[in-house]
Protein backbone atom coordinates (compact mmCIF):
# COMPACT_ATOMS: atom_id res chain seq x y z
CA UNK A 1 0.00 0.00 0.00
CA UNK A 2 2.58 2.66 0.75
CA UNK A 3 4.69 1.96 -2.57
CA UNK A 4 0.87 2.31 -4.13
CA UNK A 5 0.29 5.80 -2.82
CA UNK A 6 3.87 7.36 -3.52
CA UNK A 7 2.88 5.64 -7.54
CA UNK A 8 -0.23 8.02 -7.03
CA UNK A 9 1.95 10.71 -5.90
CA UNK A 10 4.78 10.28 -8.82
CA UNK A 11 1.29 10.29 -11.21
CA UNK A 12 -0.02 13.62 -9.52
CA UNK A 13 3.24 15.00 -10.14
CA UNK A 14 3.23 13.96 -13.66
CA UNK A 15 -0.23 15.33 -13.72
CA UNK A 16 1.17 18.76 -12.41
CA UNK A 17 3.83 19.18 -15.01
CA UNK A 18 1.32 17.63 -18.14
CA UNK A 19 -0.78 20.66 -17.15
CA UNK A 20 2.62 23.09 -16.75
CA UNK A 21 3.73 22.12 -20.73
CA UNK A 22 0.10 22.52 -22.38
CA UNK A 23 -0.04 26.05 -20.53
CA UNK A 24 3.48 27.51 -21.76
CA UNK A 25 3.07 25.72 -25.04
CA UNK A 26 -0.32 27.35 -25.57
CA UNK A 27 1.02 30.78 -24.43
CA UNK A 28 3.91 30.78 -27.15
CA UNK A 29 2.07 29.53 -29.79
CA UNK A 30 0.28 32.88 -29.67
CA UNK A 31 2.65 34.79 -27.57
CA UNK A 32 3.29 37.83 -30.31
CA UNK A 33 -0.57 37.52 -32.09
CA UNK A 34 -1.55 40.95 -31.33
CA UNK A 35 -5.67 41.61 -30.44
CA UNK A 36 -7.25 42.84 -33.19
CA UNK A 37 -8.96 45.66 -30.59
CA UNK A 38 -5.57 46.91 -30.15
CA UNK A 39 -5.76 47.06 -26.84
CA UNK A 40 -3.41 45.38 -23.80
CA UNK A 41 -4.57 42.65 -21.29
CA UNK A 42 -4.95 45.41 -18.53
CA UNK A 43 -7.13 47.62 -20.77
CA UNK A 44 -9.44 44.72 -21.28
CA UNK A 45 -9.28 44.04 -18.19
CA UNK A 46 -10.51 47.39 -17.38
CA UNK A 47 -13.36 47.34 -19.78
CA UNK A 48 -14.50 44.45 -18.16
CA UNK A 49 -14.38 45.56 -14.97
CA UNK A 50 -16.01 49.02 -15.72
CA UNK A 51 -19.08 46.88 -18.15
CA UNK A 52 -19.58 43.97 -15.62
CA UNK A 53 -17.54 45.05 -12.08
CA UNK A 54 -18.40 46.62 -9.15
CA UNK A 55 -18.30 50.56 -9.39
CA UNK A 56 -15.32 52.20 -8.81
CA UNK A 57 -13.02 48.74 -9.68
CA UNK A 58 -9.96 48.80 -11.50
CA UNK A 59 -7.27 47.08 -13.08
CA UNK A 60 -3.56 47.99 -12.58
CA UNK A 61 -0.45 46.04 -13.83
CA UNK A 62 2.25 45.14 -10.61
CA UNK A 63 6.32 44.98 -11.32
CA UNK A 64 6.75 41.77 -9.90
CA UNK A 65 3.65 39.92 -9.24
CA UNK A 66 3.60 36.25 -10.19
CA UNK A 67 -0.43 36.14 -9.78
CA UNK A 68 -3.17 38.43 -10.58
CA UNK A 69 -4.96 38.87 -7.37
CA UNK A 70 -8.32 40.45 -6.59
CA UNK A 71 -8.85 42.88 -3.61
CA UNK A 72 -12.05 43.43 -3.09
CA UNK A 73 -12.36 45.10 0.06
CA UNK A 74 -10.19 48.37 -2.49
CA UNK A 75 -11.91 47.13 -5.79
CA UNK A 76 -8.57 46.39 -7.27
CA UNK A 77 -7.45 43.91 -9.42
CA UNK A 78 -3.73 43.49 -9.51
CA UNK A 79 -2.25 42.05 -12.76
CA UNK A 80 1.29 40.52 -13.81
CA UNK A 81 3.35 42.96 -15.64
CA UNK A 82 3.21 41.52 -18.97
CA UNK A 83 -0.57 42.00 -19.30
CA UNK A 84 0.58 45.59 -20.40
CA UNK A 85 1.81 43.76 -23.77
CA UNK A 86 -1.03 44.04 -26.68
CA UNK A 87 -1.00 40.16 -27.73
CA UNK A 88 -3.38 37.42 -26.89
CA UNK A 89 -1.81 35.73 -24.14
CA UNK A 90 -1.80 39.01 -22.49
CA UNK A 91 -5.46 40.03 -22.88
CA UNK A 92 -6.20 36.13 -21.72
CA UNK A 93 -4.90 36.75 -18.98
CA UNK A 94 -7.02 39.81 -18.06
CA UNK A 95 -9.61 38.51 -18.89
CA UNK A 96 -9.33 35.22 -16.45
CA UNK A 97 -8.76 37.93 -13.87
CA UNK A 98 -11.31 39.80 -14.17
CA UNK A 99 -13.48 36.51 -14.28
CA UNK A 100 -11.88 36.34 -10.49
CA UNK A 101 -12.66 40.05 -10.23
CA UNK A 102 -16.43 39.29 -11.01
CA UNK A 103 -16.94 36.19 -9.01
CA UNK A 104 -15.41 37.83 -6.48
CA UNK A 105 -12.71 35.09 -5.76
CA UNK A 106 -9.28 35.66 -5.02
CA UNK A 107 -7.57 32.24 -5.30
CA UNK A 108 -4.99 32.91 -2.69
CA UNK A 109 -4.77 29.87 -0.81
CA UNK A 110 -4.37 27.80 -4.06
CA UNK A 111 -1.56 30.25 -4.94
CA UNK A 112 -0.06 29.57 -1.29
CA UNK A 113 -0.30 25.98 -1.31
CA UNK A 114 1.55 25.20 -4.62
CA UNK A 115 3.93 27.40 -3.76
CA UNK A 116 4.39 25.39 -1.33
CA UNK A 117 3.98 21.96 -3.06
CA UNK A 118 6.89 23.20 -5.98
CA UNK A 119 9.08 24.45 -3.40
CA UNK A 120 9.35 21.60 -0.63
CA UNK A 121 6.86 19.26 -0.80
CA UNK A 122 7.80 17.36 -4.64
CA UNK A 123 11.70 18.55 -4.09
CA UNK A 124 11.47 16.31 -0.14
CA UNK A 125 9.39 13.30 -1.53
CA UNK A 126 12.33 13.12 -4.03
CA UNK A 127 15.29 13.32 -1.70
CA UNK A 128 12.93 10.80 0.31
CA UNK A 129 12.85 8.24 -2.45
CA UNK A 130 17.17 8.22 -2.01
CA UNK A 131 17.54 9.10 1.40
CA UNK A 132 14.55 9.12 3.80
CA UNK A 133 12.57 6.29 3.59
CA UNK A 134 10.56 6.82 6.67
CA UNK A 135 9.34 10.33 5.43
CA UNK A 136 7.73 9.13 1.90
CA UNK A 137 4.13 7.92 2.92
CA UNK A 138 3.47 11.29 4.78
CA UNK A 139 4.98 13.22 2.29
CA UNK A 140 3.33 11.53 -0.61
CA UNK A 141 -0.14 11.55 1.17
CA UNK A 142 0.83 15.28 1.61
CA UNK A 143 1.63 15.96 -2.32
CA UNK A 144 -1.70 13.51 -2.98
CA UNK A 145 -3.94 15.92 -1.22
CA UNK A 146 -2.30 18.97 -2.40
CA UNK A 147 -3.03 17.83 -5.79
CA UNK A 148 -6.72 16.92 -5.17
CA UNK A 149 -6.79 20.24 -3.79
CA UNK A 150 -6.07 21.96 -6.99
CA UNK A 151 -7.70 20.05 -9.70
CA UNK A 152 -11.11 20.86 -6.96
CA UNK A 153 -9.84 24.92 -6.88
CA UNK A 154 -9.31 24.01 -10.75
CA UNK A 155 -13.26 23.06 -11.49
CA UNK A 156 -14.53 25.18 -8.85
CA UNK A 157 -13.10 28.53 -8.83
CA UNK A 158 -10.38 29.05 -12.26
CA UNK A 159 -12.41 27.60 -14.84
CA UNK A 160 -15.78 29.61 -13.74
CA UNK A 161 -13.46 32.38 -13.28
CA UNK A 162 -12.85 31.77 -17.11
CA UNK A 163 -16.05 31.16 -18.29
CA UNK A 164 -17.27 34.26 -16.31
CA UNK A 165 -14.09 36.69 -18.12
CA UNK A 166 -14.87 34.94 -21.49
CA UNK A 167 -19.17 36.02 -21.08
CA UNK A 168 -18.33 39.41 -20.31
CA UNK A 169 -15.62 39.47 -23.18
CA UNK A 170 -18.35 38.73 -25.47
CA UNK A 171 -20.52 41.43 -24.05
CA UNK A 172 -18.07 44.07 -25.40
CA UNK A 173 -17.56 42.79 -28.24
CA UNK A 174 -13.84 43.11 -29.62
CA UNK A 175 -13.29 39.56 -30.69
CA UNK A 176 -13.24 40.11 -34.22
CA UNK A 177 -12.44 36.84 -36.36
CA UNK A 178 -12.93 33.32 -35.90
CA UNK A 179 -9.17 32.97 -35.04
CA UNK A 180 -8.99 35.38 -32.52
CA UNK A 181 -12.42 33.42 -30.86
CA UNK A 182 -9.77 30.10 -30.66
CA UNK A 183 -7.25 31.83 -29.09
CA UNK A 184 -9.06 33.15 -26.58
CA UNK A 185 -10.59 29.75 -25.81
CA UNK A 186 -7.36 27.77 -25.85
CA UNK A 187 -5.63 30.67 -24.04
CA UNK A 188 -8.27 31.32 -21.42
CA UNK A 189 -8.31 27.13 -20.49
CA UNK A 190 -4.64 27.27 -20.23
CA UNK A 191 -5.07 30.16 -18.22
CA UNK A 192 -7.20 27.82 -15.97
CA UNK A 193 -4.75 25.28 -15.68
CA UNK A 194 -1.80 27.83 -14.63
CA UNK A 195 -2.55 26.82 -10.82
CA UNK A 196 -2.06 22.79 -11.14
CA UNK A 197 1.07 23.69 -12.90
CA UNK A 198 2.63 26.07 -10.61
CA UNK A 199 2.07 23.42 -8.14
CA UNK A 200 4.86 21.84 -10.20
CA UNK A 201 6.81 24.22 -11.33
CA UNK A 202 5.92 27.41 -9.95
CA UNK A 203 8.88 27.76 -6.95
CA UNK A 204 11.44 26.68 -9.25
CA UNK A 205 10.04 29.27 -12.44
CA UNK A 206 10.34 32.07 -9.64
CA UNK A 207 14.00 31.83 -8.68
CA UNK A 208 14.99 31.17 -12.17
CA UNK A 209 13.02 34.99 -12.82
CA UNK A 210 14.73 36.26 -10.01
CA UNK A 211 17.52 38.46 -11.39
CA UNK A 212 21.34 38.14 -10.36
CA UNK A 213 22.02 40.98 -7.16
CA UNK A 214 24.29 43.45 -9.06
Amino acid sequence: MPLLIVLMALLAFGLSLAAAAAVEGTRRRWRGVPARSGLSGRELATALLRRDGPAGARAEAAEGAERCAWRPGERLLLLRPETRARDLPACAAGVHAAGHALLGRAGRLAALLACLQSGFLWPALAASLLFWPAARLPLALAALAGTAFQVVHLLRVEWPASRRGAESLAGIGVVETPEEDRGFKELLLAESLASLGDAALGAPRRLLRRPAPS
